[in-house]
């Protein structure tokens, strides 16, 4: 006899606003992936201008907590809560009605779930008190800024009271080792990717095109990445384009013009997903500079569209991109080294188009997101029968 299927309420302070949309991409992508291997999800995520407060995306029930009036409510999308409070003092003030937001309509939705699923430590300081007064069970999901500074605290918070506590790379588990997280609840799962979403990049052999995806915020290193593109010789032929929002969007525009790179650098701003896989099929090779990641999902989507990677050693970077094989790695912070790493791609178009091809096949191999979350299907069930 066949079971119902788990009900999971995915409680989330980032989701798309829309299908297409760009925000949480891949808590989008996991939930589905679930739904594929038997799952029921719902989503709780909070509320933006313009977005409606209910609807269905696809085979995914969202909800949004409203918080404020809409003009207001600008705690989370753009650059993420902690860059958006970093860059706007006085939303500090919002925080206690973003939490009663959250709280109130978890209330109201706890009932029809089975499993709760809360993603980052905010989403489970809140969701914790619910879940053990309805008697269900709680998972938190860290994805890299909850481990850092002033959030880590509220990460133990969350994790002492989960069965279970996901992270996505080696370096994340250490963190939350040392942070103080329980080893017996840490479960190593990384991001998955759904491939079919991408295509092999054709290649520019007149003018290479460079790209970078992500946060304009001070973590992601696109102010180190200005920097060594500016140390380009000025015979070399490139174009960066740069897709994104967030708090470091003025300083790095003006940075660019003040070096005279307008014309070799595109600010695209926050383009749709789709429109972001349509860049990287157009792209020769992506780059993430990045100070601090949890696992950086940008890195599988490009492996998946067949482009090398030029990244730092932080977060999973070290562990997927294997050096001289499916992209070159380097130390964050240091615009030389970058610079000379890009370069190296730009002159050899053969050799960054035999990387990108090894980089698909990993992908495909190892991190198709269906894959990936069986085990994460698996643990939900394993909770439900534990006595």
């Amino acid at each position: 006899m066949s079971h119902p299927p788990v009900r999971v309420l995915f409680v989330t302070t980032s989701f798309p606003l829309y299908e297409d949309h760009w925000s949480g991409v891949f808590i989008a992508v996991q939930a589905r992936a679930l739904v594929k291997l038997g799952c029921q999800v719902t989503v709780l995520a909070p509320h933006f201008a313009g977005a409606p407060t209910h609807e269905q995306q696809g085979s995914l029930e969202v909800y949004r907590f409203r918080y404020l009036p809409p003009a207001w409510e600008k705690v989370a999308y753009g650059g993420g809560i902690p860059a958006n409070l970093a860059a706007d003092q006085s939303l500090w003030a919002a925080i206690p009605a973003f939490a009663g937001g959250l709280a109130w309509s978890l209330s109201r939705l706890i009932s029809q779930a089975d499993i709760i699923h809360a993603h980052w430590s905010f989403s489970g300081v809140v969701a914790a008190g619910l879940s053990a007064a309805r008697k269900r069970p709680m998972i938190v999901s860290f994805h890299g800024s909850d481990l850092a500074g002033r959030m880590a605290r509220a990460a133990i918070w969350a994790a002492h009271a989960a069965k279970a506590v996901v992270v996505h790379s080696s370096e994340m588990r250490q963190r939350a080792l040392i942070a103080g997280v329980e080893e017996r609840k840490i479960i190593l799962l990384p991001h998955g990717v759904e491939i079919e979403a991408f295509s092999q990049a054709p290649g520019n052999l007149d003018m290479p095109r460079i790209l970078a995806v992500g946060r304009l915020s001070q973590e992601k290193g696109f102010d180190v990445l200005l920097q060594a593109v500016a140390e380009f010789p000025p015979d070399v032929q490139w174009k960066l384009d740069l897709i994104g929002e967030g708090p470091e969007s003025g300083a790095l525009s003006g940075w660019s013009k003040a070096h005279g790179l307008e014309q070799k650098i595109n600010f695209l701003g926050p383009l749709p997903h789709s429109q972001v896989c349509q860049r990287m099929s157009k792209a020769d090779l992506l780059v993430i500079p990045s100070r601090r990641e949890g696992f950086g999902v940008t890195l599988l989507e490009g492996m998946a569209s067949a482009l090398p990677i030029v990244g730092t050693r932080v977060g999973a970077m070290p562990e997927i991109i294997v050096e001289g094989e499916t992209g070159r790695l380097v130390h964050p912070e240091n615009p030389r080294l970058l610079s000379q790493a890009l370069m190296r791609m730009l002159v050899n178009p053969e050799s960054r188009r035999a990387m990108g091809l090894r980089g698909r096949r990993a992908v495909e191999e190892k991190f198709s997101a269906t894959a990936v979350n069986r085990p994460l299907a698996q643990l939900y069930g394993d909770l439900l029968v534990r006595p």
